[in-house]
């Protein structure tokens, strides 16, 4: 009834238009959406190499503390098998050696 007063054709072209522009939203939705999936998926493996990176430094520095008390351990050991006390060496002992100082 609301058509009457319109040409077939006229009533044509106003749906056809709304299809393209019903299409056209649905295409940049659909867009949009994998954009916001792309960010979602790079921040989700941002976050994940960020711990990664985390517990890697981590383990390195519990390494590192046990690396330390053995070295300790040992030169207390050469120590007790020399008889007597060697004295521990020290930064600036190393920079001479090393002719730094």
């Amino acid at each position: 009834v609301v058509f009457s007063s319109l040409s077939s054709e006229a009533v044509l072209s106003s749906l056809s238009t709304e299809a393209v522009v019903s299409t056209q939203s649905t295409g940049e939705l659909d867009k949009q959406d994998e954009i916001r999936k792309r960010r979602q998926r790079l921040a989700d493996e941002k976050r994940f190499q960020e711990t990664l990176k985390q517990r890697q430094r981590n383990e390195i520095y519990a390494l590192n503390a046990v690396m330390q008390k053995l070295e300790e351990e040992r030169f207390a050991e050469y120590k007790s098998q020399r008889g007597r006390t060697v004295k521990s060496p020290s930064l600036e002992d190393s920079a001479h050696r090393l002719g730094a100082v």
